[in-house]
């Protein structure tokens, strides 16, 4: 049993969501106004996450040793990835979108501050950071209070110290654009192209690449596997049923089209989307996928964080 403390208000806690020990949710001061937790949300040991208002959203990882702090909200969407040791500041609201990724020992931050304002210092800030959807910030990097703006990368060991635009490639100390020589990191991929690429990886989720259960093989990303009353037994193509643009392989169908189908988790390559069902065989499916691969509710959808009250 898990040994974690919580001194918390208002907590909104999801299903499934996994807490480590020694862990600490609170603020500063002592007592969190309020914490939302999304389903499947899991908390590394030794965190720390001391802010007044707090969000973090469905299937994110936080992983061992990594602090969350301040006096401001600090808001986390669906499906992120927060390596060890990474230190987040929320002097100033910090908002971090769905989907990104946060490698370890990397540090955001939304003060610049230290010197004597009473002696005379000049220098000294207070800005909110935010991070668009499938931003990627690499391996000990640091982030002044800026706007990086969704499916940028900022490369392993760069500072960054002004607003990054959509899909660019920063890096150095100060970091600069690098897109020009390596390339914009996203390129608009036709929905059968992303079709096909989930249909292989349903495939090999049901009944692993060399004829293995997939849940005997270690997941990609290094998150591990699915807690073993999430994961689903082996099928091979038992039960396929194919349409125009959809594909259905045990309680899971793939589409780039409107479907037919009932009764089985929809993920759908157009708009991003799954049904959130929570069938015991599409959680195993999202904890295939993630960190790399993200899928996130339909409009509607149970179960979904909302924001702060206000």
């Amino acid at each position: 049993m898990s040994e974690y403390s919580l001194n918390v208000r208002s907590l909104n806690r999801g299903r499934d969501v996994s807490i480590g020990d020694r862990t600490l949710i609170g603020a500063i001061d002592g007592e969190a106004a309020e914490v939302r937790l999304g389903d499947n949300v899991s908390i590394g040991e030794d965190v720390r996450i001391l802010a007044p208002r707090v969000r973090i959203g469905d299937f994110t990882t936080i992983h061992h040793h990594t602090t969350i702090y301040g006096y401001d909200e600090v808001s986390i969407g669906d499906c992120c990835w927060i390596g060890q040791n990474a230190i987040l500041n929320c002097t100033a609201p910090l908002a971090i979108a769905r989907g990104c990724t946060i490698s370890a020992y990397s540090t955001i931050w939304t003060h610049f501050s230290g010197g004597d304002p009473v002696e005379g210092c000049n220098l000294g800030s207070l800005k909110p950071c935010t991070l668009g959807e499938d931003v990627w910030i690499g391996v000990q990097c640091s982030i002044a209070p800026v706007s990086i703006a969704a499916k940028s990368v900022v490369l392993a060991g760069s500072v960054v110290t002004k607003d990054i635009a959509a899909n660019r490639v920063y890096g150095g100390n100060p970091a600069v654009d690098l897109t020009g020589k390596l390339g914009e990191p996203y390129s608009k991929r036709p929905d059968k192209e992303k079709f096909e690429g989930m249909c292989k990886l349903l495939r090999e989720f049901l009944t692993g690449s060399a004829g293995v259960p997939a849940r005997d093989k270690p997941k990609g990303g290094g998150q591990g596997r699915p807690p073993s009353h999430l994961v689903s037994p082996a099928r091979g193509n038992d039960g396929e049923e194919r349409g125009e643009g959809w594909l259905r392989l045990g309680g899971i169908a793939i589409a780039m089209a409107d479907c037919p189908v009932e009764n089985a988790s929809l993920f759908d390559v157009r708009d991003r989307t799954y049904s959130k069902l929570r069938s015991v065989e599409e959680i195993a499916f999202m904890h295939f996928l993630l960190p790399q691969v993200k899928f996130y509710p339909r409009a509607g959808a149970a179960g979904r964080v909302i924001p702060f009250k206000r």
